[in-house]
């Protein structure tokens, strides 16, 4: 019997291969929230319409990644995401593998786990004023915003 909240990776049915290129910088960032933002049509006729069985590896296709769904528009298979990489390169490109097409599947979003203790707050602002800002962090600040915005 699979245990239907955290899914095996063999009943994961469909993998996306990530590739996040190597930058100019002085150091390796450990625990880097990396924005994925994709548009893939696959996710429309194999994903959860939830985005519940979307899930992240590491290079090594079994770790699991800590990440945080900011949206996901299941018509049109676009998916934003925020994925937690230990350890995020400065010399070489890097690999990191999407799962997805696991129905049936709990939530796979560990939120906190992408924003480490150094985070204390983060918001995503979409919605206009008068809108519930939620913090994806462990810290919970969460604000009613005010105002539009510029």
């Amino acid at each position: 019997m699979v245990n239907k909240s955290t899914p095996s990776l063999t009943r994961c049915v469909a993998k996306l291969c990530l590739s996040i290129c190597g930058w100019t910088c002085f150091s390796i960032l450990a625990d880097f929230p990396a924005l994925i933002n994709i548009t893939i049509s696959n996710l429309t006729t194999f994903a959860e319409p939830s985005g519940n069985d979307i899930l992240f590896t590491d290079s090594d296709g079994t770790t699991k990644l800590d990440h945080e769904i900011e949206n996901f528009t299941y018509s049109i298979g676009t998916l934003v995401a925020w994925v937690r990489i230990p350890n995020l390169y400065n010399t070489t490109n890097q690999t990191i593998y999407m799962y997805y097409n696991a129905s049936g599947v709990a939530n796979q979003q560990n939120r906190t786990g992408v924003w480490n203790a150094s985070w204390l707050a983060v918001w995503h602002m979409h919605a206009g004023a008068g809108t519930r800002s939620n913090d994806s962090t462990r810290y919970n600040n969460n604000g009613t915003r005010v105002g539009t915005g510029g």
